[in-house]
């Protein structure tokens, strides 16, 4: 596993309200609105933003066959490899991934069995943003990308070097 700087989501306590905003936003953005009752109603809660997208990630190193993978600084469920086995979670050290029936679709024949799978958060991979952070009204959500913070970090400690050097010219 590649130990690149994953970006994960940080939630802000004080500002959090639990009205459910982002998980709802992450539902409807994952096309899992089947969940919205359930989550809706607070018996049960299939999304989270507690993962850390970890490097050197145990739920990834711990997968059987393979189904957890980083991929653009952050850590993935491919939901069609995944065979629902537990093993990942099992191994999370934020209780960040559930297992859920895995959608299935019209196609899908009318006697075949539901297949759980494991379902974490992916920072809406395939999405131009996370619709978590975007939905929420509070604004308790932030996106951390280290690599872009540390750039970021590198450039204001340069520019203060060079206004130092300058005032002792």
């Amino acid at each position: 596993m590649n130990n690149t700087i994953n970006s994960f989501i940080v939630v802000n306590p004080r500002k959090c309200t639990s009205c459910k905003s982002c998980q709802v936003a992450c539902l409807t953005a994952h096309n899992k609105e089947e969940y919205l009752d359930i989550v809706l109603q607070g018996d049960i809660s299939y999304v989270t933003m507690k993962c850390n997208h970890c490097e050197n990630a145990p739920c990834a190193n711990r997968c059987p066959v393979g189904a957890i993978k980083q991929i653009k600084n952050r850590i993935v469920i491919d939901e069609n490899i995944c065979v629902g086995c537990r093993a990942c979670t099992k191994v999370c050290p934020f209780d960040a991934i559930s297992i859920i029936p895995k959608s299935t679709s019209s196609e899908d024949a009318p006697n075949k069995r539901a297949k759980n799978i494991a379902y974490k958060c992916d920072l809406c991979m395939d999405k131009d943003s996370c619709k978590c952070v975007e939905a929420c009204p509070n604004h308790a959500l932030t996106l951390v990308d280290p690599l872009k913070d540390k750039s970021a970090k590198t450039i204001r400690s340069a520019e203060n070097l060079f206004r130092t050097i300058n005032l002792y010219k």
